[in-house]
């Protein structure tokens, strides 16, 4: 009696941990072996989605943040900023409804703008230089980016 609890109880942990996981990070390497982009997928269920048809992609370039929630894309740039940036988001319905949220590293919020908008502009020069953490809530679904001010 006692083993077959334990062989339950294992199952379900190995359940939980299979289908608990739900976000995955990539990495791509030029030849010199210098990381050039990061990518982050979250599944859908069970089924694991990975690079253009993934939930969430994540392309960092040199000046702008550019992803993908479901069918939307959003470009953040320029980041790192100077004090001003704007935000883009492409095939944006006019129904959806978008959250902007941005805090200090500490967790301060510092704005909240509701908006159905393609663009929008966050003006922070006058806080402090530093890492700030926005989140971008699209009908429900929230992203959360760093954004740097210089």
């Amino acid at each position: 009696m006692r083993s077959v609890t334990l062989l339950l109880f294992a199952i379900i942990l190995s359940a939980t941990c299979t289908f608990g996981q739900n976000e995955s990070i990539c990495y791509d390497y030029d030849f010199a072996g210098n990381r050039i982009s990061r990518t982050i997928c979250i599944s859908e269920g069970s089924v694991f989605k990975s690079g253009s048809d993934s939930t969430v992609l994540k392309e960092y370039t040199d000046d702008n943040l550019q992803f993908k929630v479901m069918s939307n894309e959003i470009t953040v740039f320029p980041n790192p900023t100077e004090g001003k940036f704007n935000i883009s988001i492409s095939d944006l319905d006019d129904q959806s409804q978008v959250i902007y949220r941005l805090f200090t590293i500490n967790g301060t919020l510092i704005s909240e703008i509701n908006s159905s908008e393609p663009v929008t502009c966050f003006d922070i020069s006058l806080h402090e230089n530093g890492s700030y953490i926005l989140h971008i809530i699209i009908d429900g679904i929230r992203t959360t980016i760093k954004v740097i001010k210089q």
